[in-house]
């Protein structure tokens, strides 16, 4: 140790005396070791104030990176979530239009349906005037056999008349009355195959004549009737559309 340390004197001088201090190798040693002491502490607490702060930095440069991660899959599930909301939007949008598509399809066939039973019940009316109107032909043509085997007895004239001329002038008449009758049946026949009916009226009193047509097409009935002469129907025509509706309408109720 005095190899390391010898003793030493440390002279203190002033300007009216001088003094000297002794320093043994042991107190030598004792403040080295102390100063040594403090270097090394002052030493690792700098390093440790270094290293915590070298730790720190990189633990807050973590946490941003980490902070920027989580905004970005935030960021990545608010517009996926979005895009869902849109999406349901869209398909609530095409569930409501397939919804009313679906209803106005139904109107139509309950329409097209109730259209069917017009036409049918149309039909209907068509085919029972139809019967009766054969039925009155036949009826017609029996009493124009009958009459023409009563003629054809004898000289007998018929009720009304004053001459033989006069029946056979009648016969006549009846004759053509019966094939017109026909014809308008064959007529009306071929009309209601087709859906359309032909007809005229005549007035009471002056004898106008009004054009008449019912057609069923597409489950429905029109009705149409036009003056033959005139200016101004006054309105027969419409009251005549409107009867024959009412009476279609009647029977569609029962």
């Amino acid at each position: 140790m005095e190899k390391h340390f010898p003793e030493r004197r440390l002279f203190l001088r002033s300007d009216t005396d001088t003094r000297f201090i002794r320093l043994k190798p042991a107190t030598q040693l004792i403040a080295f070791s102390g100063s040594a002491a403090v270097v090394a502490w002052t030493i690792i607490a700098t390093a440790v104030l270094l290293i915590d702060s070298i730790g720190s930095g990189n633990f807050r440069e973590q946490a941003k990176r980490d902070q920027r991660v989580y905004q970005q899959r935030l960021n990545a599930v608010a517009g996926e979530r979005d895009m869902r909301a849109e999406e349901a939007l869209a398909a609530q949008e095409r569930f409501n239009s397939a919804l009313e598509q679906i209803s106005v399809m139904q109107s139509q066939l309950l329409e097209a349906e109730t259209r069917l039973r017009e036409a049918e019940t149309g039909l209907g009316v068509v085919q029972t005037t139809l019967r009766r109107t054969l039925k009155e032909r036949d009826t017609a043509r029996d009493e124009a056999e009958a009459l023409t085997a009563q003629l054809g007895q004898g000289d007998t004239p018929v009720p009304g008349s004053t001459a033989a001329a006069v029946n056979k002038e009648a016969l006549q008449f009846m004759t053509a009355a019966l094939a017109q009758t026909a014809q308008e049946r064959d007529q009306v026949t071929a009309d209601a195959g087709t859906g359309r009916i032909e007809g005229v009226a005549e007035t009471f009193w002056f004898g106008f004549k009004d054009d008449m047509v019912v057609r069923i097409a597409d489950g429905a009935i029109d009705f149409r009737s036009v003056s033959r002469v005139g200016v101004s129907d006054l309105g027969a025509n419409a009251a005549r559309i409107a009867a024959l509706r009412d009476a279609i309408a009647e029977r569609l109720n029962r």
